[in-house]
């Protein structure tokens, strides 16, 4: 068995591929040529159906004008014999000849009554305009008046309403700093100060324990003067709110009431103040 050349080898599938895809196209070709005449053919046959349908109906229109014309005669036809027989109304006689004139009447003394106003007629077109009249004669020119004498000055009138009041000016630049003045001389040391005796007590007051709310409580210094103060709730919960806690005269005041809780609930408020000397 001969060598092939691989040169020739390659020409062979080349030209192998080459006719395929010449095959491979006019296959495609075809197909679309034969899917465009299928579309041709079905617009054709459509558009036939479509005039042979308007056709149709037309022809059927005309049938049914026909119908009804021949039934109109028809019962048109069916009147007339209908009335025929009933005799219902004679053939019209001749006209007869017109009588003699009468004698005129002789004329009234009295005239007749005024017959009514007839209708407004339209208004007629506008006649031409008329020639322009002759010029008048110039008027006499009469010599001027002398300077009349001056016035009374008359009152004086209300006062205006008060205008509106000007835009705010420009704020002006902050003048220069002064110099810082000298230090004064040290005065003399104090003696030394006397500790007095720090004497607190604290008092407290507390409210009823029962559902009712908003409770009030002060709590009253009885020696010294007050100080600070302060709250406390039973059961501390967060339904309750205190709403005032503040000095009231010599004692210390606050006020809660309620937020959140179960009804019929027992809460209870204590205050107390720090008393001091």
């Amino acid at each position: 068995m001969a060598d092939t050349d691989p040169n020739d080898l390659l020409q062979q599938i080349s030209d192998n591929t080459a006719k395929a895809l010449r095959y491979s196209r006019l296959r495609f070709l075809a197909t679309w040529l034969a899917l465009g005449l299928l579309a041709i053919l079905t617009c054709v046959a459509l558009i036939a159906a479509g005039e042979n349908a308007r056709t149709n109906l037309d022809q059927t229109d005309d049938i049914a004008q026909v119908a009804n014309d021949n039934a109109s005669e028809a019962k048109e036809s069916t009147d007339d014999v209908v009335r025929y027989l009933k005799g219902e109304q004679g053939i019209p006689g001749v006209p007869g000849a017109n009588g003699v004139d009468g004698t005129p009447g002789q004329p009234s003394s009295e005239p007749g009554p005024t017959g009514k106003d007839g209708p407004k007629g339209d208004t007629g077109a506008m006649g031409p305009i008329g020639p322009t009249g002759p010029q008048g004669a110039a008027g006499t020119v009469t010599t001027s008046g002398g300077t009349g004498s001056e016035g009374n000055t008359g009152s004086t009138g209300p006062k205006g309403d008060t205008g509106p009041a000007g835009a705010k000016g420009d704020t002006g630049e902050a003048g220069p700093a002064g110099t810082d003045g000298k230090d004064g001389a040290a005065g003399p040391q104090g003696p030394p100060g006397v500790t007095p005796p720090i004497n607190s007590t604290v008092a407290i007051a507390s409210s009823a324990n029962d559902p009712n709310e908003p409770k009030q409580v002060t709590a009253q210094c009885a020696s010294g003067r007050v100080t600070g103060g302060g709250f406390a709730l039973a059961p501390s919960d967060p339904g309750i709110i205190v709403t005032a806690s503040a000095p009231n005269g010599n004692g210390w005041n606050v006020q809660a009431e309620e937020l959140s809780l179960p009804a019929a609930t027992n809460w209870q408020l204590l205050t107390f103040a720090v008393c001091v000397g």
